[in-house]
């Protein structure tokens, strides 16, 4: 369980710059994963979590078919892929009962499939659903609810987020800039 989940929560704005079927771009995000993770689950990870935000905003992902399966299916061979098809075949099943199983810890392995699985099964709810879907499974809490934020906020957008939720931040202004200027980055394709 050496492999922590660090990298994985925070590559999700890579997917917009990053092509993950590109080797090169893959080749990127793994020396990027290893200033901290040194550890090949880690970096599998994190390519999931670019891979579900990619396929959400290509959106080569539809709401109402698989996104476990999807991102499993660009994996070679790991934990985090078995563990991908492991949740694919038991979706439907009560999340409480699938972190029992499953785990929802710090550990990349159990909390990269979980967070996609709750993206898949509440996107269509909306972010604040999901968000509040991923706190109430306990374990990494917080690196869980911001992989499915990621994940649901690009499928969401901006314009969707609940405005009420994001003037509780304390440094929107600033978070807001940061945003606007990555977006202004990316469209030019610099």
């Amino acid at each position: 369980m050496a492999a922590g989940n660090g990298a994985a929560m925070r590559v999700a704005p890579l997917a917009f710059v990053l092509d993950p079927a590109s080797e090169i771009d893959r080749q990127s995000l793994r020396d990027i994963c290893q200033i901290t993770h040194r550890n090949e689950e880690a970096y599998l990870g994190a390519l999931a979590i670019v891979w579900a935000v990619r396929l959400v905003i290509s959106q080569s992902w539809s709401p109402g078919s698989d996104l476990l399966i999807s991102v499993a299916e660009r994996l070679s061979d790991s934990r985090i892929r078995d563990r991908l098809r492991s949740l694919a075949e038991d979706s439907d099943r009560d999340f409480v009962q699938l972190v029992l199983e499953y785990g929802s810890s710090g550990y990349v392995v159990e909390s990269v499939p979980i967070s996609i699985l709750v993206a898949q099964r509440c996107i269509q709810n909306g972010i604040h659903r999901a968000l509040d879907v991923a706190v109430s499974l306990g374990g990494d809490t917080d690196t869980v609810t911001s992989m499915v934020g990621q994940i649901c906020g690009a499928y969401h957008g901006y314009a969707r987020v609940d405005q009420a939720v994001f003037s509780m931040l304390e440094d929107r202004a600033a978070i807001l800039q940061a945003a606007e200027r990555f977006s202004s980055y990316v469209t030019k394709g610099v």
